[in-house]
């Protein structure tokens, strides 16, 4: 999930897993309704327990600009050491 949501300057996502004390990598695909590509976050992480670090997203493009207020689609994907993959898909909303 993405906290807040919908968000104005920024929203963190965050998401429980079952690999606790493992290292893995989060990689969140951000798309406009239409499926433009609009950006991709991410991150190493290494959890305590069942829960994920927050990771933050201020509503920038690849290229850096400011997005404009819409709804957007996500996909979440979390890949252990060992090449074990989970996905997600959801929406957030950008308010300016």
């Amino acid at each position: 999930m993405n906290y807040p949501n919908p968000f104005t300057d920024y929203t963190d996502f965050i998401f429980e897993h079952n690999q606790s004390c493992a290292p893995y990598n989060v990689k969140i695909d951000i798309f406009t309704v239409t499926g433009q590509y609009v950006c991709t976050v991410e991150s190493e992480q290494e959890s305590l327990g069942y829960s994920s670090e927050p990771l933050r997203w201020h509503g920038l493009s690849s290229n850096g600009a400011p997005l404009a207020s819409g709804v957007y689609v996500y996909t979440l994907s979390v890949t252990t050491c060992e090449g074990v993959t989970a996905q997600k898909s959801s929406r957030l909303v950008i308010i300016k």
